[in-house]
């Protein structure tokens, strides 16, 4: 009898954390971090407001759980595990950041479900957001769990297509493409509006995913023939874009 018991306090227990996620999933990315009480949480997840505190030990930490969670099952970083050769030709290099660039944008204007990036994106430039154990969690969870592995892929990707170039350039040249990346999402109501496109939707998606391809790949040096072959490989396009 002690077992089953055991064994049903523990599905309840597993239950109740994945209701909290599941409720702190949509309350964050609905209202914002600050907008959202643990008696919203508790109430949204059908548990006892103490459930947060046991699970997780503060809105906080399920914040950033939440967070974590929803970027784990992210597209993009399914895009970026599948590269894992250590030595990438030149021709497999310049097609892989084309795909990376392909999968990090999309998970950003594309995305399904709640959105990790604008989720995030908000807290860390919303000034009235002051909770400090909140805000260096989620930097240094995301840094070491997302941030850095992604951030190394992308450099031994940028090594194999330009292996001339200095580490330090190289780093900013990683910056520069993740910021190009991130302006469409920072921004994006501003283009939309400007331009008159909806940049989730082809052909528009297609065009800045190949421009930024082309922008980062022509500033490693590479000659148009090489880009024109890896844009071709990945945007099925042999005219590339009108920049």
């Amino acid at each position: 009898m002690t077992e089953l018991h055991d064994e049903s306090s523990a599905r309840k227990g597993s239950a109740s954390r994945e209701a909290l996620l599941s409720a702190a999933k949509n309350l964050f990315s609905e209202r914002g971090y600050e907008a959202v009480s643990t008696r919203d949480l508790a109430e949204a997840a059908g548990v006892n407001l103490g459930a947060i505190q046991y699970h997780f030990g503060s809105k906080a930490q399920l914040f950033v759980e939440a967070l974590r969670d929803i970027m784990r099952s992210g597209s993009c970083s399914n895009s970026w595990k599948t590269i894992s050769q250590d030595n990438l030709s030149f021709e497999e290099a310049t097609t892989s950041l084309c795909d990376v660039i392909v999968g990090f944008l999309g998970n950003m204007l594309r995305p399904t479900g709640p959105q990790a990036c604008r989720i995030m994106f908000r807290e860390v430039l919303n000034e009235a957001t002051r909770d400090r154990e909140m805000l260096d969690a989620l930097v240094s969870s995301v840094v070491e769990e997302f941030t850095r592995p992604f951030d190394q892929m992308l450099l031994k990707i940028l090594y194999a297509v330009a292996p001339e170039t200095s580490k330090d350039e190289l780093e900013l040249c990683a910056n520069s493409i993740i910021g190009q990346c991130t302006f469409y999402v920072t921004h994006r109501p501003f283009v939309e509006y400007l331009r008159n496109v909806d940049l989730s939707t082809s052909p528009s998606f297609e065009k800045v995913a190949e421009h930024i391809s082309r922008f980062s790949l022509r500033s490693l040096g590479c000659k148009d023939s090489a880009i024109d072959a890896a844009c071709k490989t990945v945007f099925k396009s042999s005219n590339g874009v009108t920049e």
